[in-house]
């Protein structure tokens, strides 16, 4: 069965890499660069303000999805609107259903839950790369190394938790891993809706993502935060009070967008230090098959939002959340080829050859630095594609479960066990059966399922499943969707993954090798997950090679302005304001700030440490600076201070919330 198949992994090839120590150096790693986003930690404001405790990370489940800023004394946070879509998820008649209308709490007691929001607030930002140096001897090899780093990073965070359920503590890897920061963040899980605007959809419909997404960019929200009388963070409780913020940035009727600015938050990932075959990866090998998963999954859930309105209510964050995605990928094809990123960093690697070819100590450690980190490429575009298509194939599709649930028995071991207990575990993969059938719209779904083989069948030959290639066998290409309709409309109806009364028998008597909608999902199983052994030994090759690659550029890098990559921990950039440039507006302020990577509902400060603006919605137009930096694209567009107090003023509801801000007349 599948699962006997031996599994290659990432450790026996992190032993092969030994050209490369991924551990310690006497390079000096640069702690603040003047120019990208220093660790808040480690820069000096030049005036007093509590703007790094202040802000804090809004997660949405185990995913971090934007920052935001505590407003009052009392919990108050300003955020961005997309993270109080989670309230409709499990929305029922009778809910307040505010999108179109707005929403403003009149007293705490109506503020309405957030179920699955959590709010993240940093305590410490501490480097410990010390700790992992003086752990790694100097003749570790890479799987040595691996081990050591990863048990290193498990007695500190152990030791700084202790028992604490309230925090959450991790060590982030920065510089490809050349550095090692430990965070303490404090958890606070009760998170509720005061208030937010209206949303004016066309017609009042929410059935279509685009023009979901496109009413709710730039839309911003405030929310407070909760915890128990005792200060302990703890889930929704009626007995909960208002979190004590005692670091908060007051909003203002009016503000001076002129002058030096700071911004303050968590920018999420950027690739700047990744190399000119790592771009190409992306943009040839990964980014389309994204972009074609993501528009056959809305394709599915717009069609089933504009049939029932009750699904389209609750499928709202999701399917803003997958537009949002798609635009995100979109754009990044976009920067790709209208930029040049690829030629430009083959062109910052050229210097970089040119550096260790000139220098005989350089060549003695680097020579071989390109090589590398090729191979390792070689290895990920050989699967590349596949692994990232059958991953979203199985994320996006329901269908994959029914095949799982079947597994499980396959693939288990019988000999020895009564008859009785066989029984029960073919009742439990019927149950498990029917609960899905239950909450699956199955015609939608096979519908996406054709349109996830037409995408596989676009794959290289060599990388096709035997199934696909099956169905497509002597079909020219301009009739593959006609082909594809012709498999689902034969196999999908009469499978018995669709049919739980001959589940029983089908296992039994080995029915299910000839039922060809099962095959198929168990063959897509089957190589997402040998296409994921394969992006195993390519990471293997790749981290050793790119931490030294990230170490020679910092090294070559003499004058310490290279831009640090983002990856979600607490930043701060200095910057100027641009209040003649042609996207300042009433609404919007627009810095010249290096503060790439999806970083929406940070702040932007004025030098004195006043509250400016709330970073806005991801600009496609910026988005090439999260892979190359430069100056047209460090730019920084938020949301007025003095644009959503003015919402607030004339907003009908909202004295409470005025008075708690300190806005009223």
């Amino acid at each position: 069965m599948r699962s006997s198949i031996l599994l290659l992994t990432i450790l026996s090839f992190l032993s092969s890499c030994s050209a490369f120590k991924s551990g310690t150096s006497n390079v000096h790693i640069p702690t603040v660069a003047e120019r990208g986003m220093p660790l808040a930690s480690e820069v000096t404001l030049p005036f007093y303000t509590n703007a790094q405790q202040a802000v804090a990370k809004v997660y949405r489940g185990n995913s971090f999805i934007q920052s935001g800023a505590f407003v009052s004394a009392n919990g108050l946070f300003l955020t961005n609107f997309p993270a109080v879509l989670e309230y409709f998820n499990n929305y029922s008649l009778g809910d307040t259903h505010w999108l179109n209308t707005g929403f403003t709490a009149a007293a705490d007691s109506l503020e309405i839950p957030l179920p699955g929001i959590t709010l993240m607030v940093l305590k410490e930002q501490q480097d410990v790369t010390e700790f992992f140096e003086n752990a790694i001897p100097d003749s570790a090899s890479n799987y040595e190394i691996a081990q050591i780093k990863q048990t290193t990073a498990q007695q500190l965070i152990a030791e700084r938790k202790g028992d604490r359920t309230d925090l959450f503590v991790q060590v982030n890897e920065l510089h490809s891993g050349n550095r090692q920061l430990l965070e303490v963040y404090h958890v606070l899980n009760d998170i509720r809706l005061v208030y937010t605007p209206a949303i004016h959809l066309q017609n009042n419909k929410v059935g279509n993502s685009q023009e979901l997404l496109q009413a709710t960019t730039d839309q911003i929200a405030i929310v407070r935060a909760y915890w128990s009388s005792e200060k302990a963070s703890i889930g929704f409780s009626a007995s909960n009070i208002p979190y004590t913020s005692t670091h908060f940035l007051p909003l203002s009727k009016k503000i001076k967008p002129e002058g030096a600015s700071i911004t303050v938050g968590f920018p999420d990932r950027t690739f700047r230090q990744e190399t000119a075959r790592a771009f190409n990866f992306y943009y040839t090998y990964t980014n389309s098959y994204i972009i074609d998963a993501y528009e056959a999954f809305l394709k599915k859930e717009d069609y089933l939002a504009s049939q029932d309105e009750m699904y389209a209510i609750r499928s709202i964050s999701r399917r803003y959340n997958a537009a949002k995605e798609l635009r995100h990928y979109y754009a990044i094809q976009h920067a790709f080829k209208a930029e040049n990123l690829i030629e430009k960093k083959i062109a910052q690697e050229n210097q970089l050859q040119h550096w260790i070819t000139t220098d005989t100590t350089n060549g003695a450690r680097y020579q071989d630095l390109l090589r590398f980190i090729d191979q390792a490429f070689d290895i990920a575009e050989q699967q590349g594609s596949t692994f990232y298509i059958t991953s979203y194939a199985l994320a996006l599709s329901a269908l994959d479960e029914l095949a799982s649930s079947f597994n499980s028995y396959l693939d288990a071991d019988h000999t020895g066990i009564s008859e009785s207990q066989n029984t029960a575990n073919l009742q439990s993969v019927v149950n498990t059966q029917q609960s899905t059938l239950v909450n699956t719209q199955i015609d939608a779904e096979l519908e996406l399922l054709k349109d996830f083989i037409l995408i596989l069948a676009r794959l290289p030959k060599d990388n096709q499943m035997f199934s696909i290639q099956s169905i497509f066998e002597g079909v020219s290409p301009d009739l593959f969707e006609l082909r594809a309709e012709q498999f689902i409309t034969k196999n999908g109806p009469t499978s018995v993954l669709l049919h739980p009364e001959l589940t029983t028998d089908a296992l039994l008597n080995g029915d299910i090798y000839a039922d060809s909608l099962f095959l198929l999902l168990d063959e897509l199983l089957f190589t997402n997950q040998m296409a994921r052994n394969n992006q195993s030994i390519y990471m293997g090759y790749l981290q050793p090679a790119q931490q030294v690659y990230n170490r020679a550029l910092i090294e070559m890098d003499s004058l310490q302005v290279l831009h640090p990559d983002a990856n979600g921990t607490l930043r701060v950039n200095r910057g100027l304001m641009l209040p003649k440039h042609s996207k300042s507006t009433s609404k919007y302020l627009v810095s010249a700030n290096d503060f790439s990577g999806k970083s929406p509902g940070s702040v932007v400060l004025s030098f004195k440490g006043k509250l400016l603006g709330l970073i806005a919605d991801e600009r496609p137009s910026l988005i090439a600076g999260n892979y190359l930096y430069t100056p047209e694209t460090a730019k920084v567009e938020s949301i007025r201070i003095d644009f959503i107090v003015k919402e607030l003023l004339e907003h009908q509801s909202t004295n409470h919330l005025l008075e708690e801000l300190g806005l009223r007349n």
